[in-house]
């Protein structure tokens, strides 16, 4: 740990330039990432109507941390001696990964072959990506991105610099609204084109699953479904065994035969799952604003909105084992794009899917 943490000149330069918002740390091969330091906060900071105490992203095995790092830019694989590690670097081509959630070779990854970043690092959270989301809420920072053809639909002259046919732009090429604070210290790149898997987040036949705190932030090794999930009863918001009666479900109460563009029908949060989208062969779109729940753990792991939430859209696949991405916009061709966002949650990856991945650490 302590290579990783050296204080190098480029470290040194970096943070003296951010005022310690950014800083780069070491793979344990050496290899540099930038990353931006995110200070613990309060629920009660954000809202009171969410609790109080730190965020759950705070809290790993539970122990409290001060701060998380979170990759300034999208990851790209570099190949190290039994497998791979992925950095954070700027003005990089970022590709999108196959992904294996369930392998048990350690350590545990997201990406085949395995991440060998070294101890702490991980593929970036459900919760972190929740906490990141309700501190740009709270401070009116909601960031564009790549939701048009190499730039932002809601302002076309905001854009990066594009490197292929697909319109992608190579990372932190953007404007600072890009960024999550709206400066370029800020976290790049987490609004548009494909989604980011985000890690301790899961649907089991309509079940909602998570983990406990940020509890998957430490899930370095060992097969990702053998992981103590916890699914959260309607009721209260506590995390209860998977499969209890009463826990949150995705329930589709409107079957739809619109077309791939069009919303296909409707969610709620229940506690029975009665209609499965399986029967209906389609999963189900609708805007992140549109959720209805008042549980205040669903909105701390931005699940639900606040009353004044984060913009995005949500795609739901309630049968089978589905996985979460965020921020994505691969619904763009389709007309979905100017409602990507922050709180959009694409629930139908499944193994073999494709995503990109943004590194983190704590």
């Amino acid at each position: 740990m302590t290579a990783i943490f050296v204080k190098d000149r480029l470290r040194a330069t970096v943070e003296a330039a951010t005022g310690g918002q950014t800083t780069v740390l070491y793979t344990e091969s050496g290899e540099p990432s930038f990353f931006f330091v995110l200070p613990k906060f309060n629920l009660e900071d954000i809202d009171p109507s969410l609790g109080s105490g730190p965020h759950p992203a705070f809290i790993i095995d539970g122990r409290e941390v001060s701060r998380l790092f979170i990759g300034q830019y999208r990851g790209i694989k570099v190949p190290v001696s039994g497998g791979y590690e992925l950095l954070s670097l700027p003005r990089v081509k970022s590709p999108y990964y196959w992904l294996d959630y369930v392998t048990s070779t350690p350590p545990y990854s997201f990406g085949c072959p395995p991440i060998n970043n070294g101890p702490g690092y991980h593929i970036m959270t459900n919760a972190e990506w929740a906490a990141v989301a309700l501190w740009c809420q709270k401070n009116n920072t909601e960031p564009h991105g790549n939701t048009g053809d190499g730039s932002y639909e809601g302002a076309p002259f905001e854009h990066g610099v594009v490197w292929n046919p697909y319109n992608e732009v190579l990372t932190g090429s953007g404007p600072a609204t890009w960024r999550h604070n709206h400066a370029h210290t800020g976290i790049s790149d987490m609004v548009g084109k494909f989604g980011e898997i985000t890690a301790g987040l899961r649907i089991v036949e309509g079940e909602i699953q998570v983990c406990e705190n940020n509890d998957a932030a430490a899930w370095q090794s060992g097969p990702y479904n053998a992981k103590p999930w916890k699914a959260i009863l309607l009721a209260t918001g506590a995390l209860v065994v998977p499969g209890t009666a009463g826990t949150v479900k995705v329930d589709s109460v409107l079957a739809s035969s619109g077309s791939l563009g069009e919303p296909h029908g409707d969610f709620v949060f229940s506690s029975t799952r009665t209609n499965s989208l399986e029967a209906l062969n389609q999963s189900n779109r609708m805007s992140f604003s549109e959720v209805d729940s008042a549980l205040a753990r669903l909105k701390v792991l931005l699940l639900a909105p606040l009353a004044t939430g984060v913009q995005g859209w949500v795609n739901v696949r309630n049968f089978g084992t589905s996985y979460a991405a965020r921020g994505g916009d691969v619904l763009h061709n389709l007309g979905w794009a100017g409602d990507v966002g922050l709180g959009t949650l694409d629930l139908s990856y499944t193994m073999g899917s494709m995503a990109s991945l943004r590194i983190a650490k704590y």
